[in-house]
């Protein structure tokens, strides 16, 4: 089946059994905003679960749940504002948009094969994502590239992707939708356990102003869940990472693959962001992602956001090509320094020391103790551990700090110069560096779809999800419809994911529809249940079928949540 088709088929299934539906489809709905549909919510749900139990309860983080609302400061701070965009070209005839870098990669690649110089033209190719809006502008004139109504394109602009409010009626109050839900994560750190390393954990919808969405891939509003794990920069090691050194990992360089041991990709990155890699990689395989269809990809230093020391993505591949679904960067200290400069909040941690350093400060306040100790929690002392580094910030800081020293006392008189003082000091603040793990839940969903979707020989297609993601992992009902076995059924009661099914159409017809939609197993009732307690148990993807008794249900069905179908049918044997 060609990759259109599958395509087609996915996307065909998902919105048919209401796992997706366009948001207010009735007015016409809008392009990259989708509702999750009854059995959608069950698939994310499911993902949720799963996901916090693997992370969030295993190396126990703390989870919050943040403002969608920030306001103007904090994207100001954290960048946003400035950097958070992508890059437009205008038809110069029609007005119609477009996403520069995705037009010429679209254009060039049409052109691909009828290149004097293919290696030339698909090295520029693979560089165009990480092109200003002026080298995208000179590409598009060289290239003569065109709308695809044939009319010339405009230079590239800036567009900033994030959605704009205000708070209240005043206009003035400028705010924003998130575009991520770290930035509530970092601003509420410092209320949490300072001792580090520790982490937080949020699970929400983000926006973004995408110039052209795509499918269920590129949304203007989708679902995060996300990780800030803070630790001292000094320190960015992993106990736990002993446990993983053997897993193989399949790391994408040089546009080759190449499987690569835990251990030798230390060399490569810190051990923190090793050990959310290889534990992102393991959640991926947990949920149902076909192992052969994963790679990890380092970003190049072209490509990084602004805020990334180091970057890792896991991608999956689908019918789009490979898709970024996990980021795990390394944003060093930037964000938080950016909070304290723009706040003047400390968001500071401590650590023990045993060390001289000299201290700034101005003379006539040197035994002011209460003074200096509130202007070194500000950052208006230098700490540093020569006296020569003091020397080179001196005129910089000199005038902030008298201004400040005159607003916090009540002393007139001006010092007129500042000194500097050794001392030992046994703890020093410091501004923790950030580990984040980024999920994009709606693109691994649908990457998830993609792999799940399966077909039978008489060309019926069904999604194949495991034991844990299935939107049901049972449903339940009778051979054909009678008093007696709807009495039955009624009877039944189960710890697990479940729905019962009363319509009278064939058992063929149920098994049918419920393989489409993904329920892991079957139960039936039939008229020999009413004699010897039994009910049989087909399994999805094998359509094999076991007996087991009414009394043993909840111990079967807690053996087979488990994955230990195998086991299971070798104890009880296939029935027909």
């Amino acid at each position: 089946m060609s990759v259109k088709n599958e395509l087609k088929n996915v996307e065909s299934l998902l919105k048919h059994h209401l796992f997706i539906i366009p948001s207010f489809q009735v007015y016409g709905g809008s392009a990259g905003i989708f509702d999750f549909g009854p059995l959608g919510c069950k698939l994310k749900r499911n993902f949720v679960e799963l996901w916090s139990k693997f992370f969030i309860d295993h190396d126990e983080l703390e989870e919050v749940d943040t403002s969608i609302l920030l306001s103007y400061d904090v994207l100001k701070a954290s960048g946003h504002v400035d950097r958070f965009c992508d890059y437009m070209t205008f038809d110069k005839e029609n007005g119609e948009f477009y996403r520069a870098d995705h037009l010429i990669k679209q254009r060039l690649s049409e052109s691909l094969n009828q290149s004097a110089d293919k290696n030339e033209l698909q090295a520029l190719i693979d560089k165009i994502d990480f092109l200003q809006a002026e080298e995208l502008s000179k590409i598009i004139n060289h290239y003569q590239l065109k709308s695809d109504n044939g009319n010339e394109l405009t230079e590239v602009v800036r567009f900033n992707l994030i959605f704009q409010t205000n708070i209240g009626p005043k206009k003035t109050n400028t705010s924003f939708l998130r575009p991520e839900t770290a930035q509530g994560q970092f601003l509420t750190f410092f209320r949490m356990n300072n001792k580090l390393p520790f982490g937080t954990a949020s699970i929400g919808k983000v926006f973004r102003n995408e110039i052209s969405p795509r499918n269920f891939l590129r949304l203007r509003e989708f679902e995060q869940c996300e990780i800030e794990y803070f630790t001292d920069p000094n320190n960015k090691k992993c106990e736990k990472i002993k446990e993983y050194l053997e897993i193989e990992l399949p790391i994408f360089q040089e546009n080759n693959l190449k499987i690569k041991k835990v251990k030798e990709v230390l060399d490569e990155c810190s051990e923190l962001l090793t050990y959310f890699l290889v534990r992102s990689y393991l959640f991926l395989l947990e949920i149902g992602i076909r192992k052969e269809f994963i790679r990890v990809r380092q970003h190049d230093k072209e490509e990084m956001s602004h805020y990334a020391v180091d970057c890792w993505d896991l991608e999956i591949l689908s019918s789009f090509g490979y898709v970024e679904c996990v980021g795990i960067a390394d944003r060093g200290v930037y964000d938080l320094t950016q909070h304290v400069d723009r706040s003047k909040v400390s968001l500071k941690c401590k650590r023990e020391c045993d060390k001289e350093v000299f201290i700034l400060f101005g003379k006539e306040y040197e035994n002011k103790a209460e003074v200096i100790d509130k202007l070194t929690q500000q950052g208006y002392f230098i700490v540093k551990e020569s006296e020569s580094e003091i020397q080179v910030k001196l005129a910089d800081k000199e005038k902030e700090l008298i201004n400040k020293l005159k607003e916090m006392t009540t002393k007139q008189s001006k010092p007129h110069f500042l000194t500097t003082k050794k001392t030992k000091i046994s703890t020093e603040s410091f501004i923790p560096n950030v580990i984040e793990p980024s999920f994009g839940l709606n693109r691994i969903l649908y990457c998830l779809a993609e792999h799940s979707l399966k077909y039978r020989d008489d060309k019926r297609n069904y999604f194949s999800f495991n034991e844990k993601m299935s939107p049901y992992f049972l449903e339940m009902s009778f051979i054909v419809k009678n008093d007696s076995l709807v009495n039955f059924l009624s009877k039944i009661r189960v710890d697990c994911s479940h729905k019962k099914n009363l319509r009278s159409v064939t058992i063929g017809k149920k098994y049918s529809v419920a393989d489409e939609i993904g329920i892991k197993f079957y139960l039936t009732v039939d008229f020999v249940s009413l004699d010897d307690n039994c009910v049989t148990i087909r399994e999805r993807d094998s359509m094999i079928q076991i007996r087991v008794s009414v009394f043993e249900l909840d111990n079967v069905l807690s053996r087979l949540r488990k994955g230990e179908w195998d086991e299971v049918l070798k104890e009880k044997g296939r029935f027909n």
